[in-house]
């Protein structure tokens, strides 16, 4: 019992010692799409290497006009500063060295961005909904030739749209590097294959072609507007959005080549024909 006392000096002198020179920082949340302020964010500063105690994690909320500061940050140290929601991405503030002063970070941009890798359409209301492949895709021989045609298997009675003011959005490299947007367009009927072997199909969609005969197409690919597209690159993580006018209208197939299966999109009012 004698003890308690110097020891208990001991933790307050390594703790005293631990942290001589404090920093700060301020700045402002936006929405990196709409620029508007992100109210009551819970924000966090992780000291990158510290095993100091008192330097290792700060906290801070947001107010309504997206402003926010931390006190107290150890001199010296690199913080990654990060949002509690997983779904809000902070650009440029994963590594921040704190001096002794307030560091103004002015506008800190806050991306609705998946945590993973991913197909996604951001909604009005800001939330990440997921996408799912929806259809098998088969092929068959254009008429006496060796070269082919892709089709989805099935159709879905409704093909998610990217509606005014959404995002199309595409996490991850393979993702933003591999998949195409294919326009979906219904033709036929159509006879294929071979005499060996002929193939009559109803009308029906095909991805990224228009017959000109049932021997002859003419290959197509969506035609993106980069105006309308935004990107988010920092370390390993890479998204891109698609705003709602970034294609012509229509519906499209999303898929790599060689994939067995397709992503179905539509944008823009028109919807294809049933």
């Amino acid at each position: 019992m004698n003890s308690s006392p110097t020891l208990l000096f001991l933790l307050i002198s390594v703790f005293s010692l631990g942290c001589t020179s404090t920093g700060s920082i301020q700045g402002k949340l936006v929405d990196a799409i709409s620029s508007e302020p992100l109210p009551e964010v819970r924000i966090v500063a992780r000291a990158s290497a510290s095993t100091d105690m008192t330097c290792q994690v700060f906290e801070a909320h947001s107010a309504s006009d997206g402003s926010f500061s931390m006190d107290g940050l150890c001199s010296g140290e690199t913080y990654a500063i990060t949002a509690t929601d997983k779904s809000l991405f902070l650009e440029g503030v994963s590594q921040l060295t704190v001096t002794g002063e307030t560091i103004d970070l002015n506008q800190v941009k806050g991306w609705r961005a998946p945590a993973g890798k991913g197909v996604y359409i951001l909604s009005l209301e800001s939330e990440l909904v997921p996408m799912r492949t929806v259809a098998y895709v088969v092929s068959s021989r254009l008429w006496e030739k060796d070269e082919k045609v892709f089709y989805p298997l099935t159709m879905p009675a409704d093909i998610k749209r990217v509606g005014q003011g959404e995002y199309l959005v595409l996490s991850g490299g393979r993702n933003i590097n591999q998949l195409q947007l294919l326009p979906l367009l219904k033709s036929g009927p159509h006879k294929l294959g071979s005499r060996e072997n002929p193939e009559s199909t109803e009308p029906w969609y095909y991805i990224g072609v228009r017959f000109e005969t049932d021997s002859q197409v003419e290959r197509l690919q969506g035609q993106v507007d980069k105006s309308k597209t935004l990107e988010l690159k920092e370390g390993a993580k890479w998204v891109r959005y698609l705003a709602d006018g970034a294609l012509p209208p229509g519906d499209y197939a999303l898929m790599a080549p060689n994939d067995r299966r397709t992503y179905m999109v539509a944008f823009g009012p028109a919807k294809t024909e049933q």
